[in-house]
């Protein structure tokens, strides 16, 4: 037998070469690498839905505005947010602050925009209420009314709108929404006081308004308890949940794949030299992040967990192998270390198939999985191993006599393994009806929004409060016509014409506001149509998305299976071995659906892409078995102390790996990892169970 060290050449230069650039290029990637916080850029950008949303979105309100609305039973109204308001000028970091509605920013754009979509006829009458002449008669008229009893609401709305506009666009004795949003709990949107570029910025803002919200609202009856939204705080909490959660899943994924690997092999310093392998290929996919793509989204951040579950499988090989007690032989060596890479690359082009995806989110993530995992083999047969010859370790003495037992038992009951194998076949055929009937794939959007954060918390609350609009009181309305017919009013005569008819400069604020609107609307500078945009958006969405990945599921599957069966092609070179990794594979699809009904899981728009991967790793596993029973000549018992340890133990470490995800803070995520949980276990069970008791040459023992 000869010895493997002298196939190991090029690993003796890794760790003076490859390892110090990685540290150094992978610490600067680290410190320069941005996240990527908002939700559509997730989506296809070609999507006619995805760009309306953008520019709705866009012209709803500005990317550095902060609005915070009160939770239900601690607004305490109109007037002391004002007063509130008024307070939180000038205070660090806020330039200024306004109560409005919580749609388009204030209600006076609100109101601008509803004059915007008006009939021709009733948009003629604001025109002309808005001359001097019509100001003048329309004040007049307003004061005469506040000489009697005018209640509290009364005097709000009329301080708000002087002039009665609202009455045009929303005639009595209709509903009219405006009014009753005025008696809604109101909103503060709040300006920062200098440019808000990077996520420091937007968190420190958010530190500022809370200090000063707080610190000014003492003495309010009832004193408001503030959910903060906008841009800022959305980036802020995202970001801040994004770097929460990297940690968390990287401590979970690492700590419970060494635990796991401990408990099995007992060995500490090996561990540790996997452990560093591990973080150098982490580093390496970080790497390209920051060449590639310079930011990571939220879907991406589960790539450091992912890969070290997946990647495991070629550290622990490694190690198996070195671990065996007489000398190493050199071909075997040559064999394993071509089934890694064969390995490599199969999973790698199984989550590198997603970079064909229509979502951007996902291509992100297979390029660094992909990349991260080519790394991880080429450390684990390099780097690892280098050390690993240095220094032999030894397994457990119970480990080949637990992997004997277990392989002479699945060879003795070879009939009950394929008697389960037919009844998972029968019982899919049986039940086929309500399987084909389950809600396997969901395709709403919300799931896909962090609903639990705060900034989402408050978008919800501010969605439940908005005024309900009457859609038949915009018909015949065509905005573009209104936009060319708009006269621009002179904002300083109005108010001048304000303190001419004796209203001090509070009254004319709200008034100004919507001629203002509506001259930048005519300017070509402000789009007052963003709501309606926005709803149909929205609404559009989900009927595009669910096309679009429904498309990718059908054309990635076909794509992925296709290269997998060439892959097993180029492994076996035998119809009847590529024929048994199909198997493994009908048996896993069978196991995944069923586990999918009877958890009652379904797929969202981002996992119903995770059958491509398990495609993927049922193959990977499937080869494994196959190539080490072919090397043994039949023999499970030999096959299985090569192997059997090493994949029941690459496959638990898959599902921590995939399990990570779930103690993200975004849905996306979570149920992206309970989707390919399942999806493991039922490659594990198909490949390593199901599939030797499906080989026709199995030796008695």
């Amino acid at each position: 037998m000869a010895d493997a060290r002298p196939d190991l050449g090029l690993a003796r230069l890794v760790p003076l070469l490859v390892v110090p650039v990685v540290l150094a290029v992978g610490a600067w990637s680290l410190a320069t690498l941005r996240f990527q916080t908002e939700l559509l850029p997730l989506f296809p950008p070609n999507l006619a839905s995805v760009q309306t949303l953008k520019k709705a979105q866009a012209s709803i309100a500005s990317e550095s505005q902060m609005i915070a609305v009160a939770k239900p039973g601690t607004n305490p109204g109109w007037p002391a947010l004002v007063k509130l308001a008024g307070k939180l000028h000038g205070q660090p970091g806020i330039a200024g602050a306004e109560v409005g509605l919580g749609t388009k920013g204030s209600p006076a754009e609100w109101l601008a925009g509803m004059v915007a979509a008006l009939p021709a006829p009733r948009f003629a009458q604001i025109q002309q209420a808005l001359t001097p002449a019509g100001v003048s008669a329309r004040l007049a008229d307003t004061l005469s009314s506040m000489s009697g009893a005018v209640d509290e609401g009364e005097m709000a709305r009329l301080h708000f709108d002087p002039l009665r506009l609202n009455d045009i666009i929303f005639p009595p004795p209709g509903p009219n929404p405006l009014a009753d949003s005025l008696t809604m709990p109101p909103v503060l949107t709040i300006d920062p006081d200098h440019t808000l570029k990077t996520f420091a910025d937007d968190q420190q803002f958010v530190a500022q308004v809370r200090a000063a919200l707080l610190a000014q609202s003492a003495g309010l009856s009832p004193r408001p308890e503030f959910l903060l939204a906008g841009q800022p705080a959305i980036t802020a909490d995202i970001s801040r949940h994004m770097k929460r959660d990297i940690f968390v899943m990287f401590v979970f994924t690492v700590t419970l794949t060494s635990l796991a690997f401990w408990t099995v092999y007992r060995s500490l310093m090996p561990l540790l030299w996997i452990v560093v392998a591990q973080l150098l290929a982490v580093l390496c996919a970080v790497v390209v992040a920051r060449l590639v793509f310079v930011e990571i989204n939220v879907i991406s951040i589960g790539f450091a967990s992912i890969l070290i579950g997946v990647g495991m499988d070629y550290c622990i090989l490694v190690y198996h192998f070195f671990a065996q007690a007489g000398e190493t032989d050199a071909h075997e060596w040559r064999q394993l270390r071509r089934a890694i890479w064969l390995s490599s690359v199969t999973t790698a082009a199984t989550f590198g198939i997603l970079f064909f995806s229509s979502f951007p989110g996902l291509r992100q993530l297979a390029v660094l999985v992909a990349a991260g995992l080519l790394a991880m083999a080429f450390f684990a047969t390099t780097f690892l191993a280098r050390l690993l010859v240095r220094r032999r370790p030894s397994a457990p003495r119970w480990l080949l006599p637990a992997s004997d037992r277990c392989a002479r038992f699945l060879s003795r009951h070879r009939l009950a393994f394929r008697l389960t194998a037919a009844t998972i076949v029968l019982v899919a055929l049986v039940f086929a009806k309500p399987l084909t009937h389950f809600g396997y794939y969901d395709p709403s959007v919300e799931q896909l929004e962090p609903s639990q954060l705060e900034p989402f918390q408050a978008q919800k609350l501010l969605q439940s409060q908005a005024p309900q609009i009457p859609a038949d009181a915009f018909v015949g309305g065509d905005v573009d016509v209104n936009r060319r017919a708009w006269q621009p009013v002179d904002v300083a005569a109005l108010k001048a014409e304000f303190v001419q008819a004796g209203f001090d400069a509070t009254w004319s604020g709200s008034t100004a506001e919507v001629v203002s609107a509506l001259n930048r609307w005519h300017a070509g500078t402000l789009d007052l149509a963003g709501p309606t945009h926005l709803t149909d958006a929205w609404l559009q969405l989900r009927v595009d998305l669910n096309r679009v990945a429904v498309a990718d599921f059908r054309r990635l599957s076909l794509v992925m299976s296709a290269i997998v069966l060439a892959l097993c092609f180029v492994a076996h070179r035998r119809v009847r071995l590529v024929a048994l990794n199909c198997a493994a594979l009908l048996l896993a699809m069978l196991l995944f659906a069923l586990m999918l009904y009877i958890t009652d899981t379904s797929m969202t728009l981002l996992s119903l892409l995770c059958i491509p991967l398990m495609i993927g790793l049922v193959i990977d596993y499937s080869l494994h078995i196959l190539l080490a029973l072919e090397h043994a000549q039949g023999d499970l018992v030999e096959a299985a102390r090569h192997l059997a340890v090493p994949v029941l133990l690459t496959g638990v470490a898959s599902i921590i790996g995939f399990a990570a995800p779930m103690f993200s803070s975004q849905p996306s995520l979570q149920n992206f990892g309970n989707v390919m949980d399942l999806g493991t276990v039922a490659a594990v069970l198909s490949g390593l169970v199901l599939l030797p008791a499906l080989y026709g040459r199995l030796k008695k023992h």
